[in-house]
């Protein structure tokens, strides 16, 4: 399981999970689900690409 210990690895993580629920929707003849899934993923990238700069980033801990 991936170690979620820092918010750029929580949004990899939702990023990674949208793409996987993309994919299950695709194949279950949802497309308008997954375009919306595709859309979120696409939200997800471009916050962590304008928000995470993980060199100054404290571990998440508790």
């Amino acid at each position: 399981m991936t170690v979620l210990n820092s918010f750029g690895s929580v949004l990899t993580f939702a990023i990674e999970l949208e793409a996987k629920l993309a994919d299950v929707y695709a194949a279950a003849g949802k497309p308008d689900w997954a375009a919306a899934s595709e859309k979120r993923k696409q939200k997800l990238e471009r916050v962590r690409r304008e928000n995470v700069v993980e060199i100054t980033l404290e571990p998440i801990e508790g």
